[in-house]
């Protein structure tokens, strides 16, 4: 039947938050009656073995521990494959100064994006050596013939000195990667006899590296997008690629890999690969360290139902027979809502009021503002209409989440409030008071998401959700404190990226007048709100400046990764508004300076776009571009 999948696999992510082996047990139970057959643990390092013996009982898994999480889901006829990345994304085995000098930064050196100790050093043999073991151990506990390694989001191939010497001997970034996936072949199929599946994202840098590695290599096919029709890259032009066509003529096996985040993507991505040869489905679950997965799980059902009988109906009907047996309720009204849930994407969410200063509230916001709203009023009353205890667990999830999103937008028209230039003294004071308003409310959904944590993740310490809510809550009154003491100066900058995915970064350095000194007022990589039509590729991003005083200068520097556009900006003071008079001067890649001199759709843009040379040449994204500029 089409888009009926053999294997269908769902994930947790233990590695960013473990879980309790009860509620994994309850998440095994949950997912093998919604149509799953496979559950996949995202671990990285956080299963302890005799060659890895670093991590405190309370990180981590015993072998006794994970030997009951299999055994259980064999009783429920699922198998389970572990993740354990063994390149990128192996933070937590660097971290134990043991291992940390197969970092491939072990060196103090930066990498693409940061210094952090991230990914292994494919020239090192120890590398390979310590995973060999570690993988002999882990393996073992798992009799499914599948073994994950991860390897996506490899940043940093190439840096250190060992490495280095290999390009300068003529190998590629290409060619250390398609070496480091045949080692790690060696080591999982040739000597543990397992089936190895990778993440296949590196395969838009190095398509060459895909042409050489074994075809029995299994390719894990990840998009998060909600339309999949033709794949976009991830961190590569957004080039279109049909990857599915490519790796069935190549002969590989693959699964597809939506996320849980919305149905739309999952449902497209089906489609997408009903034209195909899908070994399998992975839908993926991620960072859920100040959240929970209940959430979610109307749509972790629907997925695992679509997989396992096809697309043989209207997924709404689909959507509201999981939804009737989770819950045990019939009403169509609710039905609709849960469904109006699942797919209503999740930004803004609680976190930083740097996150939320982006110009005007916009229509779409407002929308969503209401419907989120309405949304909690009309599912609030069925609280106690809901049968099952697990349904209870999903509608109380729910409606924190909405109550969340609801500070969120709330806060955010606050915040875009207070930041506009115009507002009155009077109309500050209103969104003062709101503001402090819905931060009481946020203390109060700290407790609940607090009660939620002390009865799901029994005995596991709550230091991240307790350390969100702080650090919301220290970010909003500082805000808070400085409109109230004052009116603030701002510099709003009108920003244009028609690559969202890219990683440009951009520095804002202001000189007052009687003062020769820069004063730093920014430096970070600016994205706007996808989930916002209004705000793609346009959108704008508001800053304090540190002084109180006219500004007579603007320093904008960009460097990284797919370059930036901006259209506008403007300095607002009590003393006025000004705006960019004349470009001074430009160094590097900056094209059409002259069009942040007036403010409509054109735009000025620092840097290359292309991000594929970058990648293969990252000395280019180290060049800093630009401008000068005097101001009025």
């Amino acid at each position: 039947m089409e888009g009926r999948l053999k294997i269908r696999a769902v994930q947790l992510d233990l590695a960013r938050q473990m879980e309790n082996l009860s509620f994994i047990k309850e998440f095994i139970d949950f997912s093998s009656d919604f149509g799953y057959n496979c559950l996949v643990l995202y671990l990285e390092a956080r299963i302890k073995t005799r060659s890895f013996p670093y991590p405190a009982s309370s990180q981590c898994y015993t072998a006794n521990q994970i030997k009951k999480i299999v055994s259980y889901a064999a009783r429920k006829n699922m198998d389970v494959i572990p993740v354990v990345p063994n390149l990128g994304h192996t933070e937590q085995f660097l971290q134990f100064s043991p291992l940390s000098h197969l970092a491939e930064l072990r060196e103090g050196i930066s990498g693409r994006f940061s210094r952090g100790l991230s990914m292994v050093c494919p020239s090192l043999e120890e590398t390979y050596e310590f995973f060999e073991k570690y993988y002999t151990e882990v393996a073992s506990l798992f009799p499914f013939p599948y073994f994950h390694v991860g390897n996506d989001e490899s940043w940093d191939i190439g840096y250190c000195s060992l490495c280095r010497k290999r390009l300068e001997k003529g190998e590629t970034q290409a060619d250390i990667f398609t070496r480091h996936l045949k080692k790690t072949h060696q080591i999982v199929a040739g000597r543990l006899g397992k089936k190895m599946i990778i993440w296949d994202d590196l395969f838009e840098h190095y398509q060459k590296s895909l042409l050489e590695i074994p075809r029995d290599i299994v390719l894990c096919c990840w998009h998060y997008d909600e339309l999949v029709d033709i794949p976009r890259a991830h961190f590569c032009n957004l080039q279109r690629q049909d990857s599915l066509k490519l790796y069935d003529q190549l002969g590989f096996s693959y699964f597809i890999a939506p996320a849980e985040r919305s149905p739309a993507n999952a449902e497209s991505f089906t489609r997408y690969a009903t034209r195909y040869h899908p070994l399998g489905g992975h839908l993926t679950t991620w960072e859920k360290g100040t959240s929970f997965l209940y959430e979610h799980y109307p749509t972790i059902a629907y997925i695992g139902c679509l997989w396992e009988k096809g697309i043989s109906k209207q997924p709404s009907t689909l959507f509201y027979e999981v939804c009737q047996e989770i819950f045990g309720v019939q009403d169509r009204g609710f039905l609709k809502a849960i469904q109006l849930t699942q797919y209503l994407t999740g930004w803004p969410g609680l976190s930083s009021v740097e996150s939320l200063r982006r110009g005007p509230f916009t229509p779409y916001e407002n929308k969503k503002f209401l419907t989120v709203d309405y949304l909690y009023s009309q599912l609030l009353p069925f609280t106690s209409r809901v049968r099952t205890k697990l349904g209870r667990k999903v509608m109380e999830d729910i409606l924190v989440s909405l109550k969340e999103e609801i500070l969120a937008l709330g806060l955010r028209k606050v915040v875009a409030g207070l930041d506009d230039g115009f507002a009155s003294p009077g109309q500050r004071v209103r969104f003062l008071s709101a503001g402090r308003s819905f931060l009481k409310q946020v203390s109060s959904l700290k407790k609940q998401r607090l009660s939620q944590w002390k009865r799901h993740r029994t005995t596991l310490p709550d230091t991240k959700i307790a350390k969100k809510f702080e650090n919301c809550q220290k970010s909003f009154s500082f805000f808070f404190r400085r409109y109230s003491e004052e009116k603030p100066s701002l510099l709003q900058v009108n920003y244009f990226l028609p690559d969202a995915y890219n990683a440009q970064k951009v520095c804002l350095q202001v000189k007052f007048q009687e003062s020769e000194n820069w004063k730093e007022v920014y430096t970070g990589v600016p994205k706007p709100n996808l989930s916002d039509p209004s705000q793609t590729p346009f959108f704008t991003f508001s800053y304090f400046l540190p002084e109180n005083r006219v500004p007579r200068k603007l320093l904008v520097s960009s460097w990284g990764y797919g370059g930036l556009g901006i259209t506008f900006m403007k300095v607002i003071t009590r003393k006025g508004i000004f705006v960019p008079q004349e470009i001074l001067a430009t160094e590097g890649l900056v094209f059409r300076p002259e069009a942040i001199l007036v403010e409509d759709s054109r735009w000025c843009y620092l840097g290359d776009q292309d991000v594929a040379s970058q990648f293969s040449h990252p000395e280019k994204a180290e060049q800093v571009h630009s401008m000068k500029i005097r101001f009025l």
